[in-house]
């Protein structure tokens, strides 16, 4: 066999397994996760819940918390009293609108800007502010947090 042919037919093998070789190099799209199975992309469902983390996230952190999911500060953390059960509250204080945080250790959401401090449903310990931080709705589907804001 000459130089040419020798060169055409590892050109051939090369193009025959090419395809083989990328297909095994891509990821197969249904090991998505949990979370992409149930609200794809952070939008809501039919029902009105999204997603927003996983059970391990709000267990290794104790609260999940986001600025802007659709359009709300939201917060969520296990209640203290059933574990079994999420509380999810709107996370700006109504006193001047700062998002207040899950204090695990003391058991209460806190106001960074002026000292308010909320129990765990949301309802106001310590002011200035006045009125108890709003509630939405939460649910756990197949290690997933799901929340509905509307």
């Amino acid at each position: 066999m000459n130089r040419r042919h020798f060169n055409l037919l590892s050109l051939g093998l090369l193009a025959s397994t090419l395809p083989i070789a990328i297909a095994a190099c891509q990821t197969d799209d249904s090991t998505t996760t949990a979370a992409q199975d149930i609200a794809p992309n952070g939008s809501s469902r039919d029902d009105g819940f999204a997603a927003l983390g996983t059970v391990d996230q709000l267990d290794a952190t104790g609260s999940l918390s986001s600025n802007s999911f659709q359009g709300q500060t939201v917060a969520v953390i296990r209640s203290p009293d059933n574990p079994d059960t999420l509380i999810t509250v709107d996370a700006l204080c109504p006193h001047q609108g700062c998002t207040v945080a899950w204090e695990d250790d003391q058991g209460l959401f806190a106001c960074p800007c002026h000292g308010s401090q909320f129990d765990a449903d949301g309802d106001v310990t310590a002011g200035p502010a006045s009125q108890a931080l709003g509630q939405f709705e939460a649910k756990i589907e197949e290690n997933v947090v799901l929340v509905r804001v509307s």
